[in-house]
């Protein structure tokens, strides 16, 4: 016997259950369960039950999904198999008509961009991200898209006032009561003072964001909260030993959530003070295999900048 939509959407749990499951997983580093979890959502192809979904609980869930998954598949180091899932929720919401929906898209795909660190591309779709939530009064979306753009402005131009911009674009996000994503927001904030070349305050908001990891179980960024933290560790003349903890510590976070894309991070600075200190066989012998774990991404810069590493450690 065929169900009714109205029959269906009694008898089965609601796609917003599914989505936020998929989106906690997601967000406490436990990549691969999330991006599972959001599969049978993202590939939800139906338009009329699209539609009636949006209608029904405010929100399409297949674009939600494919957002999100995106930045999952991005931290397991599938960088190209990200923007597709990205680019496919932008589509969707375009084809759609969906105001709210083109919103989300554009402010997850900003985002992409920042992880895919292409400065350019990033700064690029971080104002088309805040350009339309502004236009279709998604408050949150366009809370988030500022801070993305601000943060974009810093890496341009490492000044006191843009770093004061992103400081106030944080505030405004928190004025908000939001929380989610506050510790990825604060290592942007940290590495812009890194950039600016102000260890002391880059180091604290570093804390301040571990400190929110801590409270809210939000662990999708860990690992590059404690990379960032060696950085700024050497910045500030403290003995290579500590930084370096801070580099095996991040190495640690990302193999155990199987974060590829974040242990080549966590390598690639883990490397280069070993190499700058003479260790070169030991910084190749970590690099190397990193490197060839990846089968997408080659043109990346983190990928291109890892390879420049790996040769002068004598790696080809």
């Amino acid at each position: 016997m065929v169900r009714t939509y109205r029959e269906t959407e009694r008898s089965e749990p609601p796609r917003a259950a599914f989505a936020m499951y998929a989106g906690v997983k997601l967000q406490m580093g436990r990549f691969q369960e999330g991006i599972a979890e959001a599969d049978s959502l993202a590939h939800e192809t139906d338009p009329v039950q699209l539609q009636r979904l949006q209608e029904s609980q405010g929100l399409n869930y297949a674009i939600l999904a494919r957002a999100w998954q995106s930045h999952g598949l991005w931290c397991l180091g599938r960088p190209d198999t990200a923007l597709e899932a990205a680019t496919h929720a932008q589509r969707l919401a375009r084809e759609m008509r969906q105001p709210f929906s083109q919103a989300i898209a554009a402010t997850y795909l900003a985002l992409l961009q920042h992880l895919r660190a292409d400065p350019a591309t990033f700064h690029q779709q971080a104002k088309e991200a805040l350009a339309l939530s502004t236009e279709f009064k998604a408050t949150y979306y366009r809370v988030w898209a500022s801070i993305l753009v601000a943060y974009a402005e810093t890496l341009g131009k490492p000044e006191p006032g843009a770093v004061a911009r992103l400081v106030r674009a944080i505030e405004a996000f928190q004025e908000t009561g939001a929380r989610l994503r506050l510790p990825y927001y604060l290592s942007l904030l940290a590495d812009a003072y890194l950039r600016l070349g102000d260890a002391e305050r880059g180091l604290a908001a570093l804390e301040e964001g571990l400190s929110r990891s801590r409270e809210t179980s939000e662990r999708w960024w860990d690992a590059e909260l404690h990379r960032v933290r060696g950085e700024l560790l050497l910045q500030g003349g403290v003995e290579p030993a500590e930084a370096e903890a801070a580099f095996r510590r991040s190495l640690e976070i990302a193999r155990g959530q199987q974060a590829r894309s974040l242990e080549l991070r966590a390598a690639r600075s883990l490397a280069g003070l070993w190499l700058r200190s003479g260790q070169a066989a030991e910084a190749k012998d970590l690099l190397a295999p990193v490197l060839a774990s990846f089968t997408e991404g080659a043109e990346s810069p983190d990928l291109q900048s890892a390879r420049a590493i790996l040769l002068q450690a004598g790696g080809g």
